[in-house]
């Protein structure tokens, strides 16, 4: 047998890699053993393929307002919370994906359903009755990027829609200007072929070289 076990979570792997991923329901080595055994069956009658993209988005994720944050092993939540830092705000931004896609499976969500998605959230206002802003939107569509490489990775998806889905430019660039006492600091790293700025930062500070215009 090559069921092995990563944390908490029973893996299969055989077909020299070929056919490899979790099986959250196992509790110990012989249930996965077992689940194996019927895989390896699968396979052998042509049924394995089926299986990809038919666990529902909302079973995967797991439940955002599960009680002590409990998700379930083999979740998506119940990862993040074990593997990022920022693993609440997934908590809070997969909310608006549940609701979009809740009644659908990992297969079922297509690249255009996600356009559509993106599209409704790009116009539509936040609670606080102010327009919802790009940046918020494309942290969903990360968010559900993220969801979908964990899944294809765990054996549960053949591919990520999210990657031909048209991606948007945010305008956040701001502009900043240098405060007199930085000045200095900053001209004194000016050093071997930056040089140059030094005389050049001096050169336009003096009078005579300042355009004046009618």
């Amino acid at each position: 047998m090559t069921v092995r076990r990563r944390g908490k979570i029973w893996w299969y792997d055989f077909g020299n890699h070929k056919y490899r991923g979790p099986i959250p329901e196992a509790r110990t080595k012989y249930e996965a053993e077992q689940a194996e055994i019927k895989l390896k069956r699968d396979v052998f009658d042509g049924k394995y393929g089926k299986q990809f993209g038919t666990m529902p988005l909302a079973k995967f994720v797991g439940d955002p307002d599960e009680a002590n944050d409990q998700f379930g092993e083999g979740t998506f939540l119940d990862w993040a919370k074990n593997n990022k830092r920022s693993w609440k705000h997934d908590r809070f931004r997969v909310r608006s994906l549940l609701r979009a896609f809740a009644c659908k499976t990992l297969g079922e969500i297509t690249p255009g359903a996600i356009e559509k998605f993106k599209s409704a959230r790009l116009h539509s206002v936040t609670k606080r009755k102010t327009k919802r802003s790009p940046a918020s939107v494309k942290h969903e569509i990360d968010l559900l990027s993220r969801i979908f490489s964990l899944a294809v990775t765990w054996g549960l998806a053949d591919s990520n829609p999210c990657s031909r889905v048209s991606k948007f430019k945010l305008q956040n660039q701001r502009y900043r200007y240098l405060q007199p006492n930085e000045e200095p600091r900053l001209l004194a790293q000016c050093t071997g072929k930056r040089k140059i700025l030094q005389r050049l930062s001096r050169l336009l500070s003096e009078p005579e070289h300042v355009r004046v215009s009618n």
